[in-house]
């Protein structure tokens, strides 16, 4: 198993793939738009938090790009090792092991069109392939906000793809008024975004991290 997982990260060239921006990774700067990710802050753990605005993406003209399934699972490789770089960083810094981080996921503005199709399904699950073979628990917590009630059915659609472990640590919030809170008792103010009820810097809108 080890070996197996040393020659994948050889074979994706991981050292090259996480100094390359979601642009290159997928051949077009309009999956920033599409799918914007930050990599920003901690959690009251020590966790790193990632931020991504999943509320944006639309499947007909992601494809229509040229962008692939297969591109977006890379994506996903890409920001899952950079997350792992992040926690040696804090396990480093905190000197205690952190080995998993904290998402949380944005759904205003979806289009639950994009959702059904064949090849968000095939996404899904190859996140979840990805996750499960070479980056196990890494994703320690997911909080969905601004979620309509398609979410949920979509939730329960693909909760058999996802191992019993991870199927508790998702939570699914509809309100600011449900979410602020939940966040708040998850990330201290200082580093909560203000985009999302924190005193935190505003998380940029061009999907790259603030400077």
């Amino acid at each position: 198993m080890l070996r197996a997982h040393i020659a994948w990260r050889k074979h994706a060239g991981l050292a090259e793939l996480v100094l390359v921006s979601a642009g290159d990774v997928v051949g077009t700067d309009i999956i920033e738009h599409y799918l914007p990710t930050w990599h920003q802050g901690c959690d009251r753990q020590g966790r790193p938090v990632v931020f991504t605005h999943y509320g944006r993406f639309r499947c007909r003209p992601v494809l229509e790009a040229g962008i692939t399934v297969e591109q977006l699972g890379r994506l996903h490789v890409r920001n899952s090792e950079i997350v792992a770089r992040r926690c040696g960083l804090q396990s480093a810094k905190l000197g205690r092991d952190i080995t998993s981080s904290l998402l949380i996921i944005d759904a205003e503005g979806l289009d639950s069109r994009s959702m059904w199709t064949r090849a968000s399904f095939d996404w899904v699950r190859g996140v979840v392939t990805i996750e499960m073979e070479h980056y196990p628990d890494r994703m320690g917590q997911v909080v969905v906000i601004n979620a309509p009630a398609s979410v949920n059915c979509f939730f329960k659609a693909i909760l058999w793809m996802l191992p019993p472990s991870a199927r508790t640590q998702v939570q699914i919030y509809s309100s600011r008024a449900l979410w602020a809170p939940a966040l708040l008792q998850l990330v201290e103010a200082s580093e909560l975004p203000s985009d999302y009820g924190g005193d935190g810097p505003a998380l940029g809108r061009s999907g790259q991290p603030p400077p």
